[in-house]
């Protein structure tokens, strides 16, 4: 039976990311059409209307994910499945809305071209190291936590690949579709994204899964080394070597 896991001590969130998250709202409402400079007593729901409301409800959505270790943790039933639904759903809307949006950076064609391979690779690596590469069931359908550590792949490269392909995906959205309000959305979501593993770093994956310590002394965070570029590479030729 799972223990029960309670989260005690300060908040959550460290304050340095509560106050860079609050300036950063700060500026998206100061960029809407014919509103006033925000004020002290400014919240981030004051935002939540208008074309910047979708990177709000990007954020939004990035929030919720923060629950979804915890809720497996707990084993409570279907909770896991509902966040993950829910993450899909609204980051995918606003991330489509986002990129839509009709104020367009002055980019070259050519640079606009050169991203759809960059969305194509960045796109496929990002579905293979969260979806394919470990397993789906026991990770995001089944109740409970999963407790099968991946560290061959793209999991020999970082501990976390989904945020270095989530960045190059945002990025190649940017030169494809040349979305200014993505710009403005992009390092935002990136930064909760970065919290988001931060948060399982601290406090989950060293209760989940067993040789989690040696797993964080071997293979970085989310820069790659020479050391585990090599890894990877080694661990994609053997893969194919056994499959032979």
């Amino acid at each position: 039976m799972t223990p029960k896991m309670t989260l005690t001590g300060p908040c959550l969130i460290p304050p340095q990311v509560l106050h860079l998250c609050r300036n950063w709202f700060i500026i998206i409402a100061h960029r809407q059409p014919n509103s006033p400079p925000p004020g002290e007593n400014f919240l981030p729901c004051d935002i939540l209307s208008g074309e910047m409301g979708y990177i709000a409800l990007g954020a939004v959505a990035f929030i919720i994910a923060w629950f979804f270790d915890l809720a497996a943790w707990q084993r409570i039933r279907y909770l896991k499945q509902i966040i993950g639904l829910v993450f899909v759903m609204l980051f995918g809307y606003a991330l489509v809305m986002v990129a839509r949006h009709p104020d367009k950076l002055p980019l070259p064609a050519w640079l606009s071209y050169a991203g759809w391979p960059l969305l194509a690779i960045s796109g496929f690596l990002l579905i293979y190291s969260l979806f394919l590469e470990i397993p789906f069931r026991q990770t995001y359908a089944a109740d409970g936590v999963g407790d099968t550590l991946v560290k061959t792949g793209t999991y020999a490269l970082v501990r976390h690949p989904g945020v270095l392909w989530l960045a190059l995906f945002l990025l190649a959205l940017v030169l494809v579709f040349r979305s200014r309000l993505l710009v403005l959305a992009a390092p935002l979501w990136i930064l909760l994204d970065v919290l988001y593993v931060w948060i399982q770093e601290r406090f989950f994956f060293g209760r989940m899964f067993a040789g989690y310590e040696q797993y964080k002394q071997e293979t970085p965070m989310l820069l790659p080394t020479p050391a585990s570029i090599a890894r990877c590479w080694q661990s994609f030729r053997g893969s194919r070597g056994e499959r032979k």
